[in-house]
């Protein structure tokens, strides 16, 4: 690898290769972003331009190479080089390039003309120019050759202007040597010089050189009367020197060899401090990050990005003051996390110190402990085992440091060690070298020596009062002072540790590792590893949230882990309170975020049993999603699972599972599918519900297990019923066995002549008498030539007399077995509270089906069944003397204790005087009145007291059940307007429905049917059944309700083909109108299946981007008629072109954009949509139009004169209000129905696109299949 450049702003880096490939990196995530590929042979140089989407390239090929990474194409190229092409750099703020070349020359190019600048050659090297840079703020150039010198060139008349900008083209090796420069040779190396850098901030010149050594130089004066002069050399390196550059931040220089090493230099001590080896791969080149302190090194087989300095600042947050403390600049800094208020509470003496590297705070004395990096080792690289200095500093009073009193300087203890920490109210421990353990008082006395129980222990960290931890290799030791015993656990590369308030449980953190231990017993209790590098963490009550490089995740003690949020930069996690996240940044800066704890939170309380946290999260914030769904089944809350389930088929798997056939019954319904009703009937049977049995066997016509059902139930009636349809349905074995369990043998010899088998037939009838019958089959076997004589030889003596039949059922069982009444769950009482969708348990915590009214069998196999009179003699039977019968029955005793019962029930209260009785006093003055007709008469009326009658409770109409559905079409049916935008609300946040009203009330007609009675009597209007029966009875059933009024052939056949039409003829009033009828027609909409509600979300989805097209277009040509919004005009079109449409509307909005942009002279922005206009392969014309529009923007000088907010290459959605791009990794809101996004400032209004919705709402959606 040769060339590297990091970009300014965006975690990018540059790499060129020597295959020829630019590389585009994401160094953050450690992603390739992108490939660049039209250099012909190695590249040896890269550089990002400063502030545009820029970045140029030289190599092998002589070539000069400008590219735009947003449009991912090579803009053009600058020729004029004979030879190698070394180095290429972008001028900070002239449109210039500087190249290096092995021609001997280094060149000056300017971008926007795409020339070289007239006189901007120099010469003077004699060999190859191996690298050439731009002083940062002086008109100064400095190079370095293989002729073993540096040279300092001064071009300030180019920044005069006294020579022209555009130029002429280079024609030849002496272009442009009309003007000489002032130039200085500086003198000292031994053999070939590779690389020279200037400092970013200060006077100085560093160069590198094959004589193994790095030169030091100084510049002093003005740029025309600058001079550089040696200062000193570093040497350390075995091999040649490649390329040596300064930190952008602190006083270092990073060299690289071929001696296959890395080295960091203290410039101003001129010492190596560090280095860094490779086994098999030399180092070529070194690039600095010109923001942060990160550096990028290319070596044989690839580049690593670093940095030097540790990033991790210094804080520690008091648990018990709700405070943080941490060191910023040279100030320890208070910051309340309740107001947000931040003052500086003292003043550290740094001196020769490096910087804090950590801090502890005592709280019982107000005291805090700062222990610094070795004041040698700046850039973080010393060894665990170099004492460092500490100091004890006593913290002024807080409501001096709230009042911004004196924030001098204040006197503190010092010491060295290698680890220092707080182990109880007055005592510190300190890790010395050789493994010594010293424990100190606060006046820095000490008071106890020990050694280390591990000889190679490396650091301390705090813990609970009268303990603290060790490290030693791969283990961590909890030493506790008073019992002088340790606790091992093993947990490597630990970095930093984390306790819970009630100092329960610790977290170990490592560069990808995370050990929870419970601090009690010091045992691991489960151990996560992260891919990217953990940053930090604190604890939330028993939840562990912990920071990455772009994510906030949490680990509960269970072992189960999770997403919190994004993060755009990484951050350092200091507390977690509610709903918000405190944390520091890299500047050590507060920041305050947002996160939704709900799932963390809820998974916490469901494991700790705390039901009524779990009822009240449920109830605020609803989840949904599949990993909450599959932790809970893996949890074994199957049932809880089943409030979650969107999903249908989901939802009935999970309800057999659990035994839940309420809401079974309700899935089946949805699904309709055989396979759904056959598994109901299996889990039916398990649970002895006979009628759901019943019920789901009918669905499916399983003729031949409903039979068996029938026999083992007793139930001749319905057996009948099954015989008379199999034998309509030609159905030959069914009928058969039907008959066997009937006993009716007159049916099976005809089902036996009907199928062929005349033989058994005739047999039959003679087995069973049936003397009537044996004439027809013996002319029908004869006519078929069939032997009939000899078949009575074959009965058995005495078989007329005594045919085989089925013996009849002894009990009758016409409903489910008696179940055993259990207790309610603890969620029972949330469920009663849900919609009826919801609602997973019954009344009383028994489990519930409604089998009347819920599935509609059709004909007479759903009604209920009349037994008749007792015909077994076991007092089981029906009619009026059922209960004179059973009385007979009793015995006196038995008698008395029924009696008894039913006085206790309050059939008969006794006024007994012998054991005092109920003592209810039956005279009551109350005055002489007739009562009302209706309520009943005395003893004495007419009738006396037989003539009492209580009127019975009247029955729920249909429309009531429509009315507990969660589909708001159900309650618009039913005529209950509130309950459906009431569903509408919590479903999809609706705000405005006056967009439904004309849907809402067509469905309420539609659903209605008028009853026509008597003359003069108004007509009745009687709501339709929305089922539709699954079989028919062969006596005629009832008829199916109608269909649903608004279904998806609909909205394709009627609404989506009109706004095609309307939007290709340009019509975008009209075809926003039908698609505006798309998204509130789809609202009443319920999908039978996966694939139409699949179809119903495409629909959805058409609907809005054509909305959110038209609105764009609308806009931006209300814009085209005022002047001076050129700008604003063409990021508009440009933005239309992004909506997805159809590939002829496509093909339109590029044209539009193309034009617009061309006639703006925005080249660049129409060769782009020329060029994506080709990928749609439209018409030749229009083909051939857009290829000469590409080459003339490509021939064109220059860009356009204004500027646009349109970046193609980087991924964004548009706000559908304001139509401004919302790049990828930007915050963004959707509307909960349609999904447009918007900014997060447009929270809480009303969706511009379906114009329902409320913005940014977290509303779970309407169930996605009935």
């Amino acid at each position: 690898m040769k060339g590297i450049s990091f970009h300014p702003k965006r975690p990018w880096v540059l790499a060129s290769l020597h295959s020829g490939v630019i590389q585009l990196w994401d160094y953050r995530m450690g992603a390739l972003i992108d490939k660049f590929e039209e250099h012909d042979g190695p590249v040896r140089s890269v550089a990002f331009h400063p502030t545009q989407p820029l970045f140029a390239s030289g190599g092998d090929d002589t070539v000069i190479r400008v590219w735009n990474y947003k449009q991912r194409c090579c803009l053009f190229s600058l020729r004029g080089h004979f030879d190698f092409i070394r180095t290429v750099e972008f001028h900070k703020e002239q449109p210039w390039i500087l190249s290096a070349s092995d021609d001997n020359s280094i060149r000056i190019w300017d971008w926007q003309s795409r020339k070289q600048l007239k006189n901007g050659m120099l010469l003077g090297h004699t060999n190859y120019v191996m690298c050439a840079t731009f002083h940062p703020e002086k008109p100064l150039i400095v190079s370095a050759s293989l002729d073993a010198t540096v040279r300092l060139w001064d071009i300030s008349t180019l920044y005069e202007g006294s020579t022209s900008r555009g130029g002429r083209e280079s024609t030849g090796f002496g272009d442009g040597m009309e003007m000489s420069y002032q130039t200085q040779v500086l003198e000292g190396h031994e053999k070939d010089v590779n690389w020279v850098a200037f400092h970013p901030s200060m006077p100085f010149i560093a160069s590198a050189s094959d004589d193994r050594s790095i030169r030091i130089w100084r510049i002093s004066g003005e740029a025309q009367a600058s001079k550089a002069w040696y200062i000193d050399t570093l040497r350390s390196h075995l091999k040649n020197v490649t390329c040596a550059v300064f930190h952008p931040k602190q006083d270092l220089l990073i060299s690289a060899s071929e001696d296959m090493s890395l080295r960091v230099w203290d410039v101003s001590k001129r010492t190596p401090i560090h280095s860094f080896r490779r086994e098999h791969d030399r180092f070529w080149i070194v690039a600095a990050h010109p923001e942060n302190a990160l550096l990028a090194a290319g070596h044989d087989s690839g580049m690593m990005v670093f940095k030097l300095e540790r990033e991790r600042p210094a804080y520690v947050a008091a648990s018990n003051s709700n405070s943080l403390f941490y060191v910023k600049d040279k100030y320890v800094r208070i910051y309340e996390f309740g107001s947000k208020h931040d003052v500086p509470s003292l003043v550290i003496k740094k001196g020769t110190y490096g910087a804090p590297k950590s801090l502890f705070y005592n709280a019982a004395e107000n005291i805090i402990l700062v222990h610094y990096k070795p004041a040698s080792t700046a850039g973080n690289t010393a060894p665990s085992s170099v004492e460092a200095p500490y100091e004890i500093y006593k913290l002024p009073d807080p409501r001096d440091a709230q009042s911004g009193g004196d924030k001098g300087a204040v006197e503190s203890r010092r010491g060295a060690a290698i680890s220092a920490v707080f182990v109880a109210r007055n005592r510190m421990a300190c890790l010395e070298r050789h493994a010594t353990i010293v424990i100190r008082n606060l006046k820095n006395e000490v008071v106890r020596k020990f050694e280390a129980p591990h000889l190679n222990t490396e650091c301390l960290f705090p813990a609970p009062p009268g303990f603290f931890l060790l490290k030693a290799d791969d283990k961590i030791c909890s030493y506790d002072m008073r019992r002088d015993k340790i606790s091992t656990v093993t947990a490597a590369g630990v970095k930093y540790v984390s306790y819970s308030k009630d100092y329960a449980y610790c977290a170990l953190m490592s560069k990808h590792t995370i050990t929870l231990v419970n601090v009690k017993t010091w045992t691991v209790i489960c151990s996560l590893h992260e891919s990217v590098r953990v940053k930090s963490g604190v604890w939330d009550r028993t939840v562990f949230v912990y920071t990455t490089l772009n994510h906030i995740k949490y680990y509960l003690v269970s072992g189960d882990k999770g997403l919190v949020r994004t993060l755009d930069i990484p951050v350092y996690i200091t507390a977690v309170s509610g709903n918000t996240v405190y944390c520091l940044d890299r500047e050590v800066r507060n920041r305050v975020l947002s996160m939704d704890p709900t799932e963390y939170r809820f998974k916490e309380a469901l494991l700790e049993g705390r039901y009524d946290d779990v009822m009240n999260l449920i109830r605020k914030n609803p989840l949904c999603g599949s990993a909450i769904i599959s932790w809970l089944v893996d949890k074994g809350q199957v049932e809880l699972a089943l409030f979650f389930v969107q999903d249908v088929e989901t939802k009935f798997e999970l309800a057999l599972l659990c035994g839940n056939v309420t809401t079974a019954v309700e899935c089946a319904q949805q699904m309709n599918q055989p396979a759904a009703w056959s598994s109901l009937a299996k889990t039916a049977y398990q649970l002895g519900k006979w009628e759901l049995v019943d019920t789901c066997l009918q669905r499916v016509q399983d003729w031949p297990a409903l039979a068996w059902f029938y026999m083992l139930s007793g139930n001749q009636e319905r057996l009948k019923s099954v015989q008379s349809v199999t034998m309509n349905s030609r159905d030959a074995l069914a009928a058969f066995h039907v008959s066997c369990y009937l006993g009716d043998a007159s049916t099976r010899l005809r089902v036996l002549e009907n199928s062929g088998q005349l033989a058994l037939a005739h047999l039959m009838a003679h087995t069973h008498g049936l003397t009537s019958d044996l004439a027809r089959l013996e002319e029908k076997m004869s006519a078929r030539s069939m032997r009939t004589e000899g078949i009575e030889d074959a009965w058995v003596s005495g078989a007329k007399t005594q045919p085989l039949d089925v013996a009849q059922p002894k009990i009758v069982c016409g409903t489910s077995w008696p179940q055993l009444r259990v207790s309610a769950g603890p969620f029972a009482a949330l469920f009663r509270t849900m919609p009826k969708d919801a609602s997973l348990l019954g009344e009383d915590g028994v489990e519930e089906a409604d089998l009347g009214g819920g599935v509609d069998v059709g004909g007479d196999w759903g009604g209920d069944l009349d037994l008749g009179d007792d015909t077994t003699g076991l007092g089981v039977g029906g009619g009026e003397g059922f209960g004179e019968e059973y009385e007979e029955e009793l015995t006196e005793e038995e008698k008395r204790e029924r009696a008894l019962m039913l006085e206790t029930q309050g059939l008969s209260v006794g006024g007994g005087d012998e054991d005092g009785g109920w003592k209810i006093d039956d005279d009551l003055d109350l005055p002489d009145m007739e009562l009302p007709s209706g309520m009943g008469g005395t003893a004495g009326g007419a009738g006396g007291a037989t003539a009492y009658f209580v009127a019975p409770t009247e029955g729920a109409p249909l429309t009531k059940t429509w009315t507990a559905s969660t589909h708001p079409v159900d309650h618009f049916a039913a005529g209950d307007f509130l309950g459906g935008m009431q569903v509408l609300d919590r479903t999809v946040a609706a705000m405005n429905f006056a967009p439904l009203k004309e849907a809402v009330m067509s469905i309420f007609m539609a659903h209605g049917s008028a009853l026509v009675t008597l003359p003069g009597v108004p007509s009745q209007l009687l709501p339709l059944p929305r089922s539709s029966s699954s079989s028919s009875s062969s006596s005629g059933g009832g008829a199916a309700g109608p269909q649903l009024f608004v279904h998806n052939t609909l909205l394709k056949d009627i609404y989506l083909k009109n706004g095609y039409a309307h939007m290709t003829a340009g019509r975008f009033a009209d075809a926003r109108r039908e698609f505006l009828a798309i998204l509130s027609h789809a609202l009443l909409v319920v999908p039978g299946n996966k694939q139409e509600s699949t179809e119903l979300a495409s629909l959805v989805s058409v609907a809005r981007e054509y909305i959110v097209a038209i609105n764009l277009e609308l806009s931006r040509k209300e814009l085209a008629t005022s002047a001076g919004n050129e700008g604003r005009n063409a990021e508009l079109a440009c933005y239309f072109t992004h909506c997805q449409l159809q590939s002829i509307h496509a093909q339109l909005s590029l044209r539009s954009a193309m034009s617009i942009c061309y006639k703006l002279k925005a080249f660049d922005t129409a060769a782009v949509m020329g060029r994506r206009l080709l990928e749609l392969n439209p018409k030749p014309e229009i083909a051939s139009q857009a290829r000469k529009v590409i080459h003339m923007s490509e021939q064109a000088m220059g860009g356009s004169n204004f500027a646009m907010d349109y970046d193609s290459r980087n991924p964004f959605v548009l706000c559908a209000s304001t139509f401004k791009p919302i790049y990828q990794g930007s915050p963004s809101v959707i509307c909960p129905y349609c999904e447009a996004h918007y900014a997060p400032a447009l929270t809480g209004t009303l969706c511009s696109v379906c114009q329902i919705s409320r913005i940014g709402a977290q509303v779970p959606g309407l169930p996605k299949v009935r």
